[in-house]
């Protein structure tokens, strides 16, 4: 089944932006069109496949698993994407965006320059604050892994618990959405332990 329309996900998304398409047909750099920006490293995960907390990965080699970007210089980046021309910023860690104190700050800044904003989370951290900032982003990808409480502690390494509260807050999420937006999608990491989920 094919992409009908020209969806977050689809792969006919590149459409949106003809104008980057045609700079390029001139031999011209375009501007940016997505930043990501990670905000910190702190996350009270420990995934087995993380990229940045396992051994191998060059993402891995200098990580310091405590960094944070001050709020004030998040502000400064924010407003350096909004006069590159960038149209949207993708909130992703390194650690997980929903413990950064300045979030609310971070996506108001967004907002307040024009451009939309998508966040990557574990979902297992939200609160009042967060739920804020993740209903006025275009979409949120839930990062899962697993269909079941233990496949789920055994792969992040927390408690089976966790499991319960994100899939609360997903839901949670979903009902208290005003529309279809933010669009919510599900993260799912195929590993030797979860496939069969």
């Amino acid at each position: 089944m094919g992409h009908t329309r020209l969806d977050h996900y689809s792969p006919l998304k590149v459409f949106h932006h003809r104008d980057r398409i045609d700079a390029m047909r001139r031999g011209e750099r375009p501007q940016l069109i997505h930043a990501q920006l990670i905000l910190t490293n702190l996350c009270q995960h420990s995934c087995n496949f993380c990229a940045y907390r396992s051994h191998g990965y060059s993402s891995s080699e200098d990580f310091r698993d405590r960094d944070e970007i001050p709020v004030e210089k998040a502000a400064e980046i924010v407003e350096s994407c909004r006069a590159l021309g960038v149209k949207a910023i993708e909130i992703t860690g390194g650690g997980e965006p929903l413990i950064y104190r300045g979030l609310p700050r971070v996506c108001d800044d967004i907002t307040a320059a024009g451009m939309g904003y998508g966040i990557v989370t574990n979902g297992s951290a939200v609160t009042d604050k967060s739920l804020r900032a993740l209903l006025r982003a275009r979409w949120v990808r839930v990062s899962m892994d697993a269909g079941r409480p233990e496949t789920y502690a055994a792969i992040r390494r927390v408690s089976r618990k966790t499991f319960d509260r994100t899939r609360r807050n997903l839901y949670t999420l979903v009902q208290a959405r005003q529309g279809p937006d933010p669009v919510v999608g599900v993260g799912f990491v195929v590993t030797r332990e979860n496939w069969r989920e």
